[in-house]
C-alpha cells in the first residue's frame, strides 16, 4: 500500500506498508509550490507545458510515498521527435542533486504538443521487486484504437489477478 494522506489537523503524510499484514510507515512531510507526487507528475507537466515548449527548466519537488523521500527534481525540454507521422515533444525530469543525479534514472515524457496529449512515459515504476529496487518500465499511450500488432489484454481480470505471481 502507497498513499498520501491530509490529516484532521491539515498536516501532510506519505504513507506505505509492505504486505497485507505489515506496519504503516508514515512520513511527514511539508507540501510546497512546485510539488507533485509521483502519480502526479502528468498534471504538473500539463501545468507548466507552456514554460517547457519555451524551453526553460522547471523546478520542483516530487514526493515519492513508496521510498518516504521528497527529492528536488528538475524538468527540462529535450527536442522535437515524430510519433506515428505527428509531431511530439519529449521532456526529461531528473533528480537535481550535485553527483545523485548521474547516478539516477532520468524519467521521459513523450507529448503531444498540439493537445498536450501524453503520448509514451519511459523510466521507473513505482513498483519495486523483492529487493527494493523500482521496475523500470516504458508505457505507450495510444489514443482509440492499439495498433493491430499489439495483443489484446483486459484492463483487469481479476482470475488472472488472483493466480499471477512475480516472476
Amino acid at each position: 500500500m502507497i498513499g498520501i494522506e491530509r490529516d484532521a489537523n491539515a498536516n501532510w503524510r506519505m504513507l506505505n506498508r509492505k504486505g497485507t499484514n505489515g506496519t504503516v510507515n508514515s512520513e511527514p512531510f511539508e507540501r510546497q509550490p512546485n510539488m507533485a507526487s509521483d502519480n502526479g507528475i502528468h498534471p504538473f507537466i500539463v501545468e507548466h507545458f507552456d514554460e517547457l515548449m519555451a524551453n526553460e527548466t522547471v523546478n520542483f519537488k516530487l514526493v515519492l510515498a513508496a521510498r518516504e523521500r521528497v527529492l528536488n527534481m528538475r524538468l527540462d525540454r529535450i527536442d522535437d521527435s515524430a510519433v506515428n507521422g505527428q509531431r511530439a515533444v519529449r521532456f526529461r525530469a531528473q533528480v537535481d542533486m550535485l553527483f545523485v543525479g548521474w547516478f539516477t534514472q532520468k524519467l521521459v515524457f513523450t507529448y503531444n504538443p498540439e493537445n498536450k496529449r501524453l503520448i509514451s512515459y519511459r523510466g521507473v515504476s513505482n513498483m519495486q521487486d523483492e529487493r527494493g529496487k523500482s521496475y523500470p518500465v516504458e508505457v505507450r499511450y495510444y489514443q482509440g484504437d492499439a495498433p493491430a500488432s499489439m495483443p489484446s489484454m483486459p484492463a483487469c481480470d481479476s482470475k488472472l489477478a488472483d493466480s499471477a505471481t512475480p516472476s
